[in-house]
């Protein structure tokens, strides 16, 4: 499940120089490409220098690793530091591109990028006979809890008896609801969820969603019929279109506060040395980035200031500096402080940013 993955934690390792090395790769990914990969690194850095040897023995660390539990689908992240006595893996279940990085930090822009799009969601089948609870993670689908219904069909008969028989049915549907809603308040205790869809007889699906608290309304990102027998797999298929919608849509919800925060100086950043430098102060809330931008930085091995673009030197105190990818130490900058990340498609406006804004705590 992604809810293991800690983003901050990570974003926290840090290290002298470029002492960690950051490896994805998937099912697809040969030993060759990684060997290839390892060698045009090692071919950068100085011979006989610390660099090039805490390389060698991590690059060694991550091979024994392995070769012992190679990725068998999706996508394995590999984050190694042997000066740091560092190791740490996560199976994805999404194909990411391929990437070997070596840093002064572990590599985390791919996976905040996955664990963005990919937000753990959950989904509430039911019918007359009973409502099954669904957890979605990447791309997998997994049942986490259940609910029997037993809900008395409809009946022609007319007189009394038809009204008490219609309203022991309204009840027991005011129940069976009420419990799946409570079920779910559980849930999000236990396995949170950004994103709630309901899905399945339409009576059911509406009387549910008056039950919602104010927090799982707020989650709720689809509520729609969906007919019965479908297999989970067919049921994620039918429903993740809904899901990517919602997370379409509060992209778009961001960048729509962020502006409007521009229009009267309020609390925005755009740009991105503004928004570098909100978030060193710590005010950043959501960081706001087009999933295609690339920006070149530089750290300093001496006094590790972070800047834009390559100087010649720092400019702070004219120490030897190294390229950083800058979108990388922005993502490490928000997951250390606390603040949310979004990748989003294309805005026009946020492309007139220079692809990264910022919504300001303050």
């Amino acid at each position: 499940m992604t809810q293991n993955i800690d983003l901050r934690k990570l974003a926290n390792e840090t290290g002298p120089d470029r002492c960690f090395v950051s490896v994805f790769l998937n099912a697809k990914s040969t030993w060759q490409w990684l060997e290839r990969r390892f060698e045009e690194y090692r071919g950068l850095l100085e011979k006989s220098s610390d660099e090039r040897e805490n390389f060698d023995r991590t690059t060694d660390m991550i091979r024994e690793r392995l070769q012992r539990k190679p990725p068998q689908s999706g996508s394995l992240a590999v984050f190694a530091c042997w000066l740091s006595d560092f190791y740490e893996s996560h199976h994805l279940s999404v194909e990411l591109k391929e990437h070997v990085i070596l840093d002064s930090s572990p590599y985390v822009r791919p996976l905040a990028e996955f664990l963005d799009e990919y937000e753990t969601f959950c989904i509430v089948l039911l019918d007359h006979k009973g409502a099954k609870i669904f957890l979605v993670a990447g791309v997998d689908i997994t049942q986490v809890d259940k609910a029997r219904g037993d809900i008395k069909n409809h009946v022609r008969k007319g007189g009394w008896s038809q009204q008490r028989y219609e309203r022991r049915r309204d009840k027991q549907i005011h129940n069976y609801c009420q419990e799946i809603a409570g079920r779910l308040e559980e849930l999000a205790k236990e396995d949170p969820f950004e994103d709630l869809i309901i899905a399945g007889d339409k009576v059911l699906v509406k009387e549910l969603q008056g039950h919602l608290s104010t927090q799982m309304a707020q989650k709720l990102a689809a509520a729609e019929p969906v007919r019965a027998g479908l297999s989970d797999q067919e049921l994620l298929e039918q429903l993740y279109p809904s899901f990517v919608q919602e997370e379409r849509r509060e992209e778009e919800q961001l960048y729509g506060s962020i502006r409007e925060e521009c229009f009267h100086e309020g609390r925005a950043a755009t740009g991105p040395l503004p928004v570098l430098a909100t978030l060193k102060e710590g005010r950043v809330n959501h960081l706001l980035i087009d999933r295609e931008l690339k920006l070149k930085g530089f750290r300093c091995r001496r006094c590790e200031f972070l800047g834009l673009g390559i100087p010649i030197d720092c400019p702070r105190c004219e120490g030897e500096v190294f390229e950083v990818d800058l979108v990388n130490e922005l993502v490490e900058l928000a997951a250390q402080t606390g603040a949310k990340t979004e990748f989003a498609d294309p805005i026009e406006g946020l492309t007139l940013w220079g692809g990264v804004a910022a919504l300001l705590r303050y």
